[in-house]
């Protein structure tokens, strides 16, 4: 399978252009898209918000804007971390929209001082001129990287749940140092209890630890 890295700066949707200029990090958790019957696509998509400077509400306004935003709900999750949950719906094209006619995201997109940065796989090598041709229509686009992309660990070893949240875990910094977010924050994006979080990531820990000690004493 074939993955392509890169990143874009368009005016489609809230983002991009509509981050520059303020200190906002957006990680996606969760995005859906369609075709209706109309032939527009509609998409939502689900973030968590990093506000460090208080600048939602600014960004907000900017955002309302927006004729092909036609809903937008803002939830805290912790008001210590500056965290927001963003839910969007939007109607029309979107780089999500592009990416599910040619392959699928294989890692959350972020977003950043007006860029979406975006790690895309596609079965189909072929595909990827396809793809980069389609999203240059929507704006600024420079790949960073195409490649290989090689198994993961968590492949066939983890439940369809461990292994999501498990990535959510990390993307939204579980595991960094200090800890970027708290398990009843990663719950509350999932819509389970901090009990089902932590159960989760425990399970998920032991199995890939067992694995990779026992790989490492057969070496």
């Amino acid at each position: 399978m074939k993955e392509v890295i890169f990143r874009i700066r368009h005016d489609v949707g809230c983002w991009s252009t509509l981050t520059e200029n303020v200190d906002l990090e957006f990680k996606e958790t969760q995005a859906l898209g369609k075709i209706l019957p109309s032939g527009k696509t509609f998409t939502w998509q689900q973030y968590v918000v990093y506000d460090p400077k208080n600048e939602l509400e600014d960004w907000l306004n900017r955002v309302r804007g927006k004729k092909d935003l036609k809903t937008i709900r803002i939830t805290p999750l912790s008001q210590r971390h500056n965290t927001y949950l963003v839910y969007l719906e939007w109607v029309g094209p979107t780089v999500f929209s592009k990416i599910t006619q040619y392959g699928f995201q294989l890692a959350p997109i972020t977003v950043k001082e007006g860029y979406e940065f975006w790690h895309v796989g596609v079965e189909d090598p072929k595909k990827l001129a396809e793809i980069l041709e389609d999203i240059q229509e929507l704006g600024e686009v420079k790949v960073k990287r195409i490649g290989h992309v090689e198994p993961e660990i968590c492949t066939n070893l983890l439940t369809p749940t461990q292994e999501r949240i498990l990535k959510l875990a990390i993307d939204l910094g579980y595991y960094s140092w200090p800890r970027k977010v708290t398990l009843e924050e990663i719950a509350a994006v999932v819509g389970v209890s901090r009990r089902a979080v932590q159960e989760a990531l425990r399970r998920a820990e032991t199995k890939i630890m067992n694995k990779w000690v026992k790989e490492a004493l057969t070496r």
